[in-house]
């Protein structure tokens, strides 16, 4: 394949033309290796050093633009010594090739960051009371490449050098060297333009000519990139059939030194130093999918790697599941940006303290110090960074972007600060577009910035090589990719081709995959939402089904491919729990489910009773925890006969239909270590049902409650308010142990009885005024010949003096001997990332209520990896426990105030949507559960389901509550009331608890007006065993 074949250049095209248009120099040079072109690296060392010679840069630049990193490569590996005249010609060198290749700043940086200023020469040789027979040009050639330098990138060579010593060649007897050096003070030293217009004088004679000169340089040099956006004659058009090997004088990536530069699809790039930077916290799982090159996603790559050479922000623009995250990931990994690379997700309330950064507390009391953004820690330490959903930020997160995109520069208002990208900076945008190619959620304030922005166009694969990207990375179910590719296509067939008026909201389904996409008259019948069916979701579905049948498969042997009927349901289920369970419409879910039982062949029989009266079975054992399809082991089980009692620590679960199917659902997200999502109206089970779940498991579950207030301080921790007693203790404990380690207790019996003293009235300055002075003893006496210590306990006695000091540093200097306990900050773990940690589950409540910053710091979790507490000063993320398992809930965002979540972290989640109970059978199991133990024979249960039901359809059609709203009653009203009739059963009889239960749940809430309606409804299904029939009779007195 065409991305096998990677970087060719044909070396022997590139020799011919410097030989041709070159002079006697290039010919003597490059002859030889002419007619010896099977020998590659003589060739390009010899290029390397003619393209360090001035008058042949531009020339052998222009000659071998593909070629240029390894060329200037060996150009730095061959002249490194750090001697002026390597530092003047490698200088020479830059200021030619950066105007033509952008990217070659990067190798630049890296060669002065540890080598000296081409000025400093400047001081050591120059005199200007001397003539200077010898180099005559040395100076002219010198503030030549400094003014060139200059222009490229004022603002990073300017803070890159000392320009004082150029000011010296003033005194130089040539004009052109004056020019020169004024031009450079002019943009070094920032002089206003009146300055210059009465210094021109100076200069007048050659001001025209070098203008010209410069100017013509400069359009050259523009022509050049231009000339070569796409491939050049003399680079080797990559051919289709992988075997043939490349003709003689080819150079490929074999030849070239892969230790600093990669090649990206036939572009060579820079390689980032590893272990520059510790990794953030969004690490990738080790079993998601590997990259598969494609002929699509080759030219893809191809795209981004020469975007990434012009060193400027870049947008990717492609339809939902199109790869725009995958390349940027993939890219990162090649050039060993993966552990460094930041993840941003945008959303409209999204502000800019996300991106910037703010004022967090410190250990030490009444002290804040800064505490960078994600974008101000990439700018500042060189880092990639991906800003995804860029169109939907609000204008307040684009102006911030805008001196970044334009100069690289990065303001931050509040602190008055610039900051200049550093070496490496590279920010990555991606923006949604619908398949007719247009934004997908078009804002007028993102098209101001539209020409800001590098972009690049991410061409969605094909049905043939999303079969081959599943066949790659699947290979036991080769044999059933057309089947899951012509599903998935059947399924994007079925849902956009509904009417708008019958397809839900929910259900927008675009398909990277498809081979016929919508046409503009099919696209008035697609609905937008934040949730589409994408090449996430086949690969998700994929998966699953390899997991599952992979031993199955592996039993039977490669040269079966028989598909049985039962591996035929095995697909059906998970189909049905990656494309169905996250829609929210009934009749939508039914058509989609039968199209995949059809696609698969399955009985109609079976895919009815798969809709209508499938309930998984359930058992429990000491060691594990069967729910239909899945098994989960139980941690350190205790009881036995939990499960079929039906008991909950939170209340009665009842084992209905709805309940069952949800929490299977849920078991084997739980199994595949996938981030769950639960999408429902309030009171419909969602944190019920992952409650019980964990429950059985014997699983710790955290519940945390989010919303627009929430911050990352509150999941995360951060520095609190301590008692110094906790905080003094650690250190009576550490004190204790190393004294008795190292000097005499009995000798010492008055020192360590007054620090016991101290410690014990609580008297804490005088506590930590004698560990102070038995730091300074330890310190004096472990370099002593005849009292030295062991490094272990040396190491252990300097950490307890960091303590100390620490310690002493948080205490209040102003606290008297006798004053209460004083407080000091320390950071405390918050609730999220003790259960990382610790292995248990967590469960994120209304999520979409999070603020944009708080979503930013779990991004990570959901992605598999973990998170990091910069807070703390960690730099290292957290270590995630194999047993951390992350829920989310969320009310659909249909009402006022509510949200919805980021597009690209919403597809993260595996999705279920989580439907109110209506049918009858279900809610007669619930309320049978309720009045199981209340000592009634024949409970009301038929009148109290009856009742339910009757009371929502009023409710929906002319009841209000206090607010004048409809009032909202759901499953969790009805369990109120039947837990609160359990609760007092007991004194006052079941008929009087059931009322009472009644009218708290249902009757308080609602308005005047709306009463005598409830009532009847009371009287009518509840009361209606009284003596006198239903409507009869007085209502039971109030408690």
């Amino acid at each position: 394949s065409r991305a096998m074949r990677g970087f060719q250049f044909n070396l022997h095209a590139a020799l011919q033309e410097l030989i041709d248009k070159g002079d006697a120099d290039v010919h003597k040079v490059l002859h030889t290796h002419l007619h010896r072109s099977s020998r590659v690296p003589e060739a390009l060392d010899a290029l390397s050093r003619l393209l360090l010679e001035p008058k042949h840069t531009s020339q052998v630049a222009i000659a071998c633009r593909p070629l240029l990193p390894e060329l200037v490569s060996r150009a730095i590996a061959h002249h490194i010594t750090g001697a002026p005249s390597d530092v003047e010609a490698l200088t020479s060198l830059f200021s030619t090739v950066l105007p033509m290749a952008p990217f070659i700043l990067y190798y630049a940086l890296e060669f002065y960051r540890t080598s000296p200023s081409p000025l400093e020469v400047i001081d050591s040789l120059y005199k200007p009371s001397k003539a200077h027979p010898t180099h005559p040009d040395r100076w002219l050639h010198l503030a030549q490449t400094s003014y060139r330098l200059l222009s490229f990138s004022p603002r990073t060579f300017t803070n890159l050098w000392n320009w004082a010593p150029i000011l010296s060649l003033l005194s130089h007897p040539s004009p052109s060297v004056k020019w020169y050096v004024l031009q450079c003070a002019s943009i070094a030293l920032n002089i206003h333009d009146v300055m210059m217009v009465s210094l021109r004088p100076l200069v007048a004679s050659v001001h025209e000519e070098i203008t010209v000169l410069e100017n013509n340089i400069r359009n050259r040099e523009v022509d050049v990139m231009f000339h070569h956006a796409e491939a050049a004659p003399i680079a080797e058009t990559l051919k289709d059939d992988a075997s043939s090997s490349p003709p003689s004088g080819v150079v490929t990536t074999a030849e070239l030194d892969t230790s600093f530069l990669v090649d990206i699809c036939g572009i060579l790039l820079p390689k980032r130093k590893t272990n520059t930077i510790h990794p953030t916290s969004s690490t990738h799982d080790s079993a998601s999918t590997s990259f598969v090159y494609t002929p699509t996603s080759f030219v893809n790559m191809r795209s981004l790697g020469l975007a990434v050479c012009q060193s400027q922000p870049i947008l990717l623009e492609g339809v939902t599941g199109a790869g725009k995250t995958a390349l940027v990931d993939e890219l990162a990994r090649c050039t060993n940006h993966a552990a460094t690379l930041i993840k941003i997700h945008l959303g409209d309330q999204a502000d800019a303290k996300m991106l910037l950064g703010t004022y967090v507390c410190t250990s030490v009391p009444g002290e804040f110090r800064w505490q960078p953004g994600a974008l101000t820690q990439a700018v500042t330490e060189g880092r990639w960074i991906i800003v995804e959903d860029i169109d939907l930020a609000p204008v307040e997160v684009l102006s911030v972007l805008i001196p970044l995109l334009e100069t690289r520069t990065l303001f931050i208002p509040g602190r008055g600060e610039v900051i200049e990208a550093a070496n490496g900076f590279q920010l990555f945008a991606t923006q949604t577009l619908t398949p007719l190619g247009s934004a997908a959620r078009d804002q007028g304030h993102q098209r101001v910035l539209s020409h800001l922005w590098v972009r690049v166009v991410v061409e969605p694969l094909s049905s043939a090589e999303m079969g081959m990207i599943l066949q790659a990375n699947y290979p036991e179910l080769a044999h059933m990719v057309p089947s899951f590719l012509e599903t998935f296509q059947q399924l994007v067939k079925v849902a956009s081709s509904a009417p708008s008026s019958r397809v839900d909201p929910d259900v927008v389904i675009v398909s990277s995959s498809s081979s016929n996409p919508p046409t503009v008259e099919d696209d008035s019948r697609i609905v937008a939402s934040s949730r589409f069916f994408s090449a996430r979701d086949l690969i998700k579905w994929v998966k699953r089904v390899h997991r599952v049948l992979k031993p199955i498969l592996d039993k039977a042997g490669s040269s079966n491919t028989f598909v049985s009927s039962s591996m035929r349901e095995i697909v059906f289920s998970e189909a049905v729990d990656c494309f169905c369970s996250m829609l929210a419409k009934p009749s939508v879910r039914r058509r989609l489910t039968h199209a995949i039982g059809l696609a698969w062949s399955v009985p109609l029989d079976r895919i009815e009773y798969y809709l209508e009266l499938y309930k998984p079975a359930m058992s429990a054992s000491d060691s594990q925890f069967n729910i239909g399809r899945v098994t989960l082991p139980v941690l350190h089980q205790e009881q036995t006969n939990r499960l079929l009692k039906g008991k909950s620590k939170e209340g009665v679960f009842a084992h209905t239909k709805h309940a069952l199917a949800l929490m299977e659902r849920i078991g084997v997200s739980v199994y595949l270590n996938e981030p769950v999502l639960l999408v429902g109206e309030t009171g419909t089970g969602k944190t019920s049902v992952v409650q019980h779940l964990s429950e059985q498991l014997n699983q710790k579950l955290v519940v945390l409650n989010l919303n627009q207030q929430s911050d990352s301080a509150d999941l995360l921790g951060g520095f609190k308010p301590i008692e110094m007693r906790l905080l003094c203790t650690s250190l009576k404990n550490k004190f204790d142990m190393l004294f008795k380690k190292t000097m005499s207790k009995e000798s010492n019996r008055a020192f360590v009885d007054r620090v016991g003293a101290a410690f014990a009235e609580q008297k804490w300055p005088e506590f930590l005024t004698l560990l102070r002075r038995v730091v300074k003893l330890v310190d004096a006496k472990k370099d002593a010949p005849k009292t030295a210590m062991k490094p272990k306990l040396r190491e252990k006695w300097k950490a307890f003096a960091a303590e100390v000091a620490k310690l002493s540093t948080q205490a209040s200097p102003k606290s008297k001997k006798n004053a209460p306990a004083p407080f000091a900050f320390a950071f405390v773990e918050g609730a999220l990332v003790s259960a990382v940690t610790k292995g248990h589950w967590v469960l994120l409540d209304e999520v979409n209520l999070a603020t944009p910053e708080t979503l930013e710091r779990l991004s990570g979790l959901f992605e598999g990896g973990s998170i990091t507490l910069t807070e703390r000063g960690d730099i290292a993320p957290v270590v995630r426990h194999p047993n951390f398992r992350v829920f989310a809930c969320m009310n659909p965002p249909t009402d006022v105030g509510k949200k919805d979540l980021p597009p690209g972290l919403r597809s993260r989640f595996t999705e279920f949507y989580v439907e109110e109970v209506e049918n009858k059978e279900d809610l007669t199991t619930i309320v049978s559960s309720y009045l199981r133990d209340m000592g009634v024979a024949k409970p009301p249960v038929d009148d109290i389901v009856a009742f339910f039901l009757e009371a929502k359809k009023e409710a929906a059609a002319r009841l209000t509550d206090g607010a004048n709203q409809r009032p909202h009653f759901s499953l969790r009203t009805l369990a109120r009331a039947l837990g609160y009739a359990r609760q007092i059963v007991h004194p006052y009889g079941f008929m009087r608890a059931l009322f009472e239960g009644v009218c708290m749940s249902f009757l308080t809430q609602l308005n005047r007006p709306s009463h005598p309606h409830m009532i009847l409804l009371i009287r009518k299904h509840i009361l209606k065993s009284i003596k006198g029939g239903p409507g009869s009779g007085p209502i039971p007195k109030q408690l």
